[in-house]
């Protein structure tokens, strides 16, 4: 539960409380993972190769497995308590890299005149500027404000100042994520790996980077070629449009190279689905969420045998959500009549939370207690559904 509040809890105080609770957890974590004596007891547990269940076969095997990631077996005590050190500086980078995401809240401001094409609903719903922003939108980057412009935008001046604004909204991350890419090469030598990538892949169902190198070389030469295709095509389609649009070639912001920007991508993407009669938000109208989030579940029922029921919110306790909009919904496997745990969905945008999809893991299911609880969190504007 703690951690699913670090994704989706909707006040501060609480993403603060997680912070603590998450550094004394990962303390926790770091000293019981420390103990050659525990490491011993768990491989010797592990060769008994006694009969148990299967949920005490697991534990062994995924305790066993932290422990040799922390390089028991394979470094001295000393190497293994300057891995674990580290390692948790790298969870506190990573937490800080998260949570710099979570909290912006950044956007550009855009002149009215320069968002001719964009929806005049999309458009009231931005903040209007005043003093030095006099005559402006705010346009969120998130929250829908980005997608909308690189879309719909006509001028491709505007769609480039928030390609490149969207690209650089976090500029402290930049040297978080430097520095957690060199912790990690350096943890992987440490411990006797290549690289992060060899020592990452160790619990892997495919056991080596090179393997794996070779399959997206393989895929690359399939998937290149395909894509080069529809690069031409929009080019096409960009440079019929620039015919059309002869006129305001320069207000647009054309150039008379050939380069395809990737601040060009979604807009004529747009234009080329519109000339076979396809707009995505116009179809997204027909598909209000909580239709759709039905028939989803309804075609999870027909594929996996299996009966969801929603609870009625106002049957919910209080104390069990994080926030009004989540819905909680009771699973059953339908042949059997068996209940098997129950779905947290929490899908609508909101300030605070994890910017995309994710899913949290409650609970694990249990044979005996025969109860989990699996939350799955969204940000979804009504272009996305």
């Amino acid at each position: 539960m703690i951690w699913l509040l670090s994704y989706a809890a909707p006040d501060q105080e609480t993403h603060d409380a997680v912070d603590v609770a998450g550094r004394l957890y990962n303390n926790a974590v770091t000293t019981w993972t420390s103990r050659t004596d525990l490491f011993a007891l768990l491989r010797a547990a592990a060769d008994k190769d006694e009969k148990l269940d299967p949920e005490s076969r697991l534990w062994i095997q995924s305790k066993l497995r932290d422990f040799i990631s922390a390089g028991h077996g394979l470094a001295d005590e000393r190497s293994i308590k300057q891995y674990l050190s580290k390692r948790s500086v790298i969870d506190q980078l990573r937490k800080q890299y998260n949570n710099n995401l979570r909290n912006n809240s950044a956007g550009l401001w855009i002149d009215e005149a320069d968002l001719i094409g964009v929806s005049e609903s999309d458009i009231k719903s931005w903040t209007v500027g005043s003093d030095e922003n006099e005559g402006k939108r705010f346009v969120p980057f998130a929250n829908g404000g980005y997608k909308a412009i690189m879309a719909r935008a006509h001028k491709a001046e505007t769609r480039k100042k928030m390609y490149l604004a969207e690209e650089a909204k976090v500029p402290a991350n930049v040297d978080i994520l430097r520095s957690i890419i060199s912790m990690r090469d350096s943890q992987a030598r440490l411990l006797g790996y290549d690289n992060h990538g060899s020592f990452r892949i160790q619990n892997r169902a495919i056991k080596s980077t090179e393997y794996v190198q070779k399959f997206l070389e393989q895929l690359k030469r399939s998937l290149v070629p395909h894509g080069r295709e529809e690069l031409q095509a929009l080019r096409q389609v960009r440079d019929e449009h620039r015919l059309l649009m002869e006129n305001d070639a320069n207000d647009d912001g054309f150039t008379d190279n050939d380069r395809f920007y990737p601040w060009d991508l979604e807009y004529y993407k747009r234009i080329h689905s519109l000339r076979s009669s396809i707009d995505d938000t116009e179809i997204s109208q027909f598909f209000p969420l909580e239709h759709t989030v039905l028939s989803m579940l309804r075609l999870f029922e027909s594929f996996l045998s299996l009966k969801f029921t929603q609870i009625p919110s106002d049957l919910l306790d209080p104390a069990c959500i994080w926030h009004e909009d989540v819905q909680v919904w009771e699973a059953w496997d339908d042949k059997e009549s068996r209940f098997i745990g129950f779905l947290y969905l929490d899908i609508l945008w909101r300030e605070k939370k994890y910017k995309g999809s994710h899913n949290v893991n409650i609970e694990s299911v249990s044979k005996d207690f025969n109860v989990a609880k699996r939350s799955l969190t969204a940000n979804i504007d009504f272009r996305d559904i």
